[in-house]
């Protein structure tokens, strides 16, 4: 019987978010007999109690600290300075990883900021790494550091075709365009609304600035009709919500009846099963589960430019691709007078748009994948070709 590959997770997760429940319905499906999973996380990381609970074991490291990120929120527009500090924080931090590393036999990075030392730390233990690409750095000093890690891992995993391009990638032997797996919610049957004519648009997730919501309040507010209302999930409590929150809440707050705030819910099903829309308005965004989660509650997804939910919405059929956010009161504004007739999602695309994100087919392409990257430990495995670069 041959030997599981034995692979660690890098993500520091200091919160669970949509990246985190990828990386744990993917965990959930794994062949423990063939790859064997430990996750190195950030001490007192929310995951660890999840994958603990799930039977994997957990490593807990400190992190190097990211001057650049903590000072200047990013890369672009950082000095001199802290750019050389980045680099030395990462270099060290490699040096306090890379012991860590030499007790497996692939390395698997899930976060972006981490996946500098991350690298550092596979040079230095001569493992191989490979770079799960779902976040990136903005800007074009940002989108270098991203080629550079590309070209020092053993390959790169992207849930969209537009992430990779966002760094000036495309796919290739060792570059592979693999979608994120989303577990269906329960079936929640439509809701009516009391009034026929109300339109609701739903915006669910973290409520930051990159995902542009108070600029979907901004459109709804600016509707000719009162029967275009909006809903946001996703709050924190009080005692932790950013001034970005904060703000979004008072703007939701004098729109009086036409919009509403709900903190986070571990199940968005039923909530979207109200919803006549589900817009995702982001900056950036690498995949964009939400559009998938809509379509299985029967609300019509909508995303705004160009990014990983545009890719969804063309891939499946359903949904409605806005070039700009400046359309989508003109949009909402169309279908509350009648000029526009409402999509729905019917039974027959719902499934066939699933059928898409199936979590056991994704969790199979994914860690057959991984083994290829690792040396083809698996029965039968061969190179990756330009064939399989996309699921």
């Amino acid at each position: 019987m041959n030997t599981p590959l034995k692979v660690l997770i890098v993500t520091q997760s200091l919160e669970v978010w949509g990246a985190e429940r990828t990386l744990i319905e993917l965990s959930k499906r794994v062949d423990h007999e063939r790859i064997q999973l430990t996750f190195l996380v950030a001490h007192a990381s929310p995951l660890a109690t999840v994958v603990l609970d799930l039977g994997f074991a957990v490593v807990n490291h400190r992190f190097a600290r990211h001057p650049a990120l903590e000072r200047n929120g990013g890369l672009q527009g950082a000095g001199v300075r802290l750019l050389l500090l980045e680099a030395l924080s990462a270099w060290g931090g490699g040096w306090r990883l890379a012991p860590v590393l030499r007790r497996f036999d692939l390395v698997l990075s899930f976060s972006i900021w981490q996946a500098i030392e991350t690298s550092v730390a596979s040079k230095l233990s001569r493992r191989p790494l490979v770079l799960d690409l779902h976040e990136t750095f903005s800007g074009r000093r940002g989108h270098s550091v991203v080629r550079a890690l590309a070209r020092l891992s053993r390959g790169v995993i992207a849930p969209s075709l537009s992430v990779l391009q966002r760094s000036g990638l495309e796919p290739s032997s060792t570059i592979s365009v693999i979608p994120r797996p989303v577990t269906v919610p329960l079936d929640h049957p439509k809701i009516p609304h009391l009034r026929p004519s109300d339109i609701l648009v739903g915006v669910f997730g973290q409520i930051s600035p990159h995902k542009g919501v108070d600029s979907v309040i901004e459109s709804v507010a600016a509707c000719r009709s009162d029967s275009v209302r909006v809903l946001i999930v996703g709050g924190r409590p009080e005692e932790i919500r950013t001034d970005y929150e904060k703000n979004v809440r008072s703007s939701a707050a004098r729109l009086g009846a036409r919009a509403s705030v709900v903190d986070t819910v571990p199940h968005v099903g039923e909530l979207m099963s109200t919803c006549d829309f589900v817009v995702n308005a982001s900056d950036h965004e690498a995949f964009g589960r939400g559009i998938v989660e809509a379509i299985a509650a029967r609300a019509v997804p909508i995303s705004i430019g160009d990014s990983g939910p545009k890719e969804l919405i063309q891939d499946t059929g359903i949904g409605v691709a806005l070039d700009s956010i400046s359309e989508l009161t003109g949009y909402l504004d169309s279908l509350a007078d009648g000029t526009v007739p409402r999509p729905k999602v019917d039974d027959e695309s719902r499934a066939a748009a699933l059928a898409q994100y199936d979590p056991i087919r994704i969790a199979d392409a994914y860690f057959r994948t991984l083994e290829q990257l690792a040396g083809g430990t698996m029965d039968g495995a061969r190179p990756l070709d330009s064939s399989q670069t996309r699921l």
